[in-house]
């Protein structure tokens, strides 16, 4: 893995107390329309090398020990709606837990056909030359779509599942071809729980506005609440 002078190095490779097996996870959600066609799960890793300007979650950069699980637990619930039809993988960097990664998309697509987005900072280019950690290419074969590139801020047009206009497509598959993921509205579901809201989506200027109205209507009522501002732009 290549680390900067100053960074702190992923969690699992920095404890011994961490299984390599169980997947360091910042949030989950098991409905969205958000984040792709259909009804979705979605899952955020925690930890992230990169530093984009415009992170609307700079808490899940840090190498921190977040939710830790079982891949085959995590599978049973992404997949405990039985509307679900994909899978959106953000984080963080998922590309840092690919083979954990691995694990968890083999068991969900055993369970059910679910297609697979994938955001990553890395362009593939780099993931195929010189990946930043084990697993990568074999997580690959399990995507249908991943997006790739670090988001720039000022490339962001507000438009598609891309956060900026940088980013790439790949198509891994043939089965998300026929879906407009340049031009599609950008869409945002706001859920409550636990004592926390999970903004889930890339944030347009419309839906922005709303997520910082939302944010300032529950500090001022519920000041106990933890806002967690959740976005794919940030990779």
């Amino acid at each position: 893995m290549e680390v900067k002078s100053g960074e702190i190095i992923p969690l699992a490779n920095n404890c011994d107390q961490v299984n390599d097996s169980l997947l360091n996870i910042a949030a989950s959600c098991t409905r969205t329309k958000a984040l792709g066609p259909g009804i979705r799960s979605a899952i955020w890793l925690q930890g992230c090398l990169k530093d984009c300007e415009g992170c609307y979650s700079p808490e899940w950069r840090l190498f921190k020990e977040a939710r830790l699980v079982h891949p085959d637990e995590l599978a049973m619930e992404l997949l405990s709606n039985p509307e679900i039809t994909g899978l959106t993988i953000s984080g963080g960097e998922p590309m840092l837990q690919a083979e954990e990664l691995i694990y968890l998309v083999s068991k969900m697509k055993k369970e059910r056909d679910i297609d697979v987005i994938c955001f990553t900072g890395y362009e593939l280019d780099r993931l195929l030359s010189c990946p930043p950690s084990e697993g990568i290419s074999d997580f690959l074969t399990m995507i249908d779509l991943l997006i790739d590139g670090s988001y720039i801020k000022q490339l962001d047009n507000g438009k598609g599942l891309r956060g900026s206009t940088n980013q790439r497509l790949h198509y891994l598959s043939n089965r998300l071809t026929g879906f407009d993921f340049k031009g599609m509205q950008r869409k945002l579901d706001i859920q409550f729980r636990n004592g926390s809201v999970l903004f889930i989506g890339i944030p347009s200027n419309k839906n922005r506005n709303l997520i910082y109205k939302t944010i300032e209507i529950i500090n001022r009522f519920e000041s106990d609440y933890e806002c967690i501002k959740t976005s794919f732009c940030r990779n």
